[in-house]
């Protein structure tokens, strides 16, 4: 939920006013009378007949469906006037003003109970912000009555906490986890009724020995009436990875701790899934008519391609999620591929490209260059990349540019450095059952 948006609802004045009346006309034995009028009162509500106030407060619930202002009269001709007016008692904004006749086109006396109700406008979500308020009651322009109310700050609780390794914008965890790599990102999602200021979060990370590794507070500036959530990262002060282990996080609010949440952290390394092995022979044939080629892919792999008027794309997926690394095959035409000259360039571009799938990513290092030939004696030009992402995490690129029949062949590789040896594997186990037709 939009924050700004909620806020806004609230601080435009929401008042909206029904006078209710019950009003005897009686007739003037002789003379004028004197107009009297009793103590303003606000209640929850009034009788339904007499207008008579009901269950008197003067503090209220910032939800609140409706507030009232009564007070008793006599001897008030039909044809005066009468005013209630609204407002902040602090900072005097007015909230309602609603002035009128009280019978009009009566000019006897009237006299008994005169009532006017504020309650939640269409579209609106309250009454009024929390705060101090007053009522005013005027007969002819003179003050006759007042009277005090409150409407009360609510009381901020927390309602979830969930642990992710991914929010979104509004900061929702967008996948619940429990067991993260020490290459993810590591959040506690808390969710919270309301942002009130004076409230205090805390959010304790602590290790398997119960020393606090990071602790994040928080204090809301403004209020926010309405459901949000806030996230709070573990994230180490040289932006390095975690070390595996088990670990807890804390939640506390206003120093009473809310709960406690289990989590442990693996070593990215030991995720990976072992050798990579081409024993069932997988063939990419599909291009072979067209562009003249196969290429043979890890028995733990399949493949989507495509192509444009500029060539085609062939790329090769681990089925496993824990695989973590990516190979492909470019083909580009004569008429859009570069010329062995802009090489080095070109493939600057398409490391730049590739940095920017990666949150923060930079290239460290220059790039080296080498040398290769094919099984059947082709050669090719080989460029390999590194990079470190926003959390100083190891990232390899390797760019492989093989000119046959016209066409330029990129074979791509990349991968985190925890996984090199399974992306050599595959990009290498392939490279070399690279063959050509003619």
């Amino acid at each position: 939920m939009d924050r700004n948006k909620v806020l806004k609802k609230l601080l435009i004045p929401l008042i909206a006013l029904i006078l209710l009346v019950t009003l005897i006309p009686f007739t003037a034995s002789c003379g004028k009378k004197e107009a009297l009028f009793g103590k303003l009162i606000i209640s929850e509500s009034l009788n339904k007949d007499t207008f008579e106030p009901v269950n008197p407060k003067n503090e209220f619930d910032l939800f609140t469906k409706e507030i009232c202002a009564a007070i008793n009269i006599e001897n008030v001709k039909g044809t005066d006037n009468y005013r209630f007016l609204w407002k902040n008692s602090k900072t005097a904004e007015v909230i309602a003003d609603v002035t009128g006749k009280y019978m009009e086109g009566e000019t006897r006396y009237v006299a008994g109970w005169f009532s006017s109700k504020a309650f939640i406008a269409a579209g609106k979500e309250a009454i009024a912000l929390p705060g101090e308020y007053v009522v005013e009651f005027y007969h002819n322009g003179e003050l006759k009555s007042s009277a005090n109310f409150k409407i009360k700050e609510p009381e901020a609780k927390i309602l979830s906490v969930s642990l992710a390794n991914e929010i979104n914008d509004k900061m929702e965890p967008v996948k619940n986890v429990q067991d993260f790599s020490s290459s993810d990102k590591i959040y506690a999602c808390v969710q919270m009724n309301y942002l009130i200021p004076g409230n205090k979060l805390n959010v304790k990370w602590l290790d398997d020995k119960g020393n606090v590794v990071l602790e994040s507070p928080y204090e809301p500036q403004k209020p926010f009436y309405a459901i949000s959530w806030n996230a709070f990262e573990l994230a180490r002060a040289d932006n390095s990875a975690k070390p595996a282990g088990k670990y807890k996080v804390e939640i506390y609010l206003n120093g009473s701790k809310y709960n406690e949440y289990s989590f442990t952290i693996t070593d990215t390394k030991k995720t990976q899934t072992g050798a990579i092995t081409f024993d069932k022979s997988n063939t990419f044939t599909e291009a072979q008519s067209k562009y003249l080629f196969t290429i043979k892919y890890p028995d733990n792999c399949n493949y989507t391609w495509k192509e444009d008027n500029t060539g085609m794309n062939v790329t090769f997926v681990p089925l496993s999620k824990d695989d973590a690394y990516t190979t492909l095959m470019i083909v580009m035409n004569e008429s859009s591929a570069p010329k062995a000259a802009d090489y080095s360039s070109f493939t600057d571009e398409l490391a730049k490209q590739t940095a920017l799938g990666v949150e923060g990513m930079k290239q460290i290092g220059d790039k080296t260059v080498a040398d290769g030939k094919l099984s059947d004696g082709t050669p090719y030009k080989e460029y390999t990349y590194y990079f470190n992402d926003k959390d100083k995490l190891e990232y390899g690129l390797i760019l492989d540019l093989i000119p046959k029949n016209g066409n330029l062949y990129i074979w791509y590789g990349f991968a985190h450095k925890a996984f090199y040896d399974q992306l050599n594997g595959s990009f290498y186990g392939s490279l070399a059952t690279l063959e050509f037709k003619k």
